[in-house]
């Protein structure tokens, strides 16, 4: 069986908490949702006493940042448009 590895390390303490971050990342570029959807998927990941990290200000910071950059190419999934 192969294992998926992410391509972006958000902070998290966790591989598994790592990548439920990551599928954050992927629905707000992908879905174009706002920040107050995203900073709320962040708090219920919070909410989970595995994933409290997800809302150190590091984990928001390289969420943020990390989809800006996709507006840009500068992310290490490429632009919106390759994501697609």
């Amino acid at each position: 069986m192969m294992s998926y590895k992410s391509k972006i390390d958000f902070g998290m303490y966790s591989r598994e908490g790592n990548l439920k971050v990551e599928e954050i990342y992927l629905w707000a570029v992908l879905g174009e949702k706002s920040v107050g959807w995203i900073w709320l998927k962040l708090k219920e990941l919070g909410e989970d006493k595995r994933f409290e990290e997800a809302t150190d200000t590091w984990v928001r910071d390289r969420l943020y940042t990390e989809i800006a950059a996709c507006e840009t190419g500068e992310t290490n999934y490429g632009t919106k448009k390759e994501i697609n």
